[in-house]
């Protein structure tokens, strides 16, 4: 449930800042793992008018404050109940390592029919052969990587190229 990477933080506001989405849906609760207590962190914040829903796969560990982070909170059953209902602009997947093990290798590819844009880390060579090479971009960070997906291929932010 821990954050490796250093830059996570960085990278996790500044996709939001660039992408400006309407909607978010965070898998694996980014926030709640850093033990943020408001959407504010570093002189960023993701606002209260962008709707951020969360899928928690460690409910064991609960603060009843996160609940107001999200406007809601799934647990990975329930999430895919819904899915169809579901579409957000930007999908977030830090920790996806710790996460991969809880969804038998479903994550990204539920995550890609539902979101516009994914930030993910972590990938593996097969999971990068799956996605089309023209709709992913590799961002590194002070030797970390992060990959953005593009499901529409029409936009990349700046600090991606």
């Amino acid at each position: 449930m821990r954050i490796r990477k250093q830059n996570d933080i960085y990278i996790f506001f500044e996709t939001i800042e660039k992408a400006e989405p309407g909607s978010i849906l965070d898998a694996g609760m980014f926030l709640k793992r850093v033990g943020s207590i408001s959407r504010q962190m570093m002189n960023r914040e993701v606002s209260g008018d962008v709707c951020m829903d969360g899928i928690d796969f460690f409910p064991e560990t609960t603060f009843p404050v996160w609940e107001n982070l999200y406007d809601h909170i799934y647990s990975w059953e329930e999430f895919l109940q819904r899915q169809k209902e579901n579409q957000y602009e930007l999908g977030i997947i830090l920790g996806i390592d710790d996460l991969r093990q809880e969804v038998n290798g479903e994550l990204i590819p539920v995550m890609k029919n539902c979101c516009q844009y994914l930030l993910l880390d972590g990938l593996t060579e097969e999971e990068i052969e799956l996605i089309d090479n023209k709709n992913i971009r590799n961002i590194k960070i002070e030797g970390d990587v992060y990959y953005f997906i593009d499901s529409r291929d029409e936009w990349i932010p700046e600090f991606m190229s």
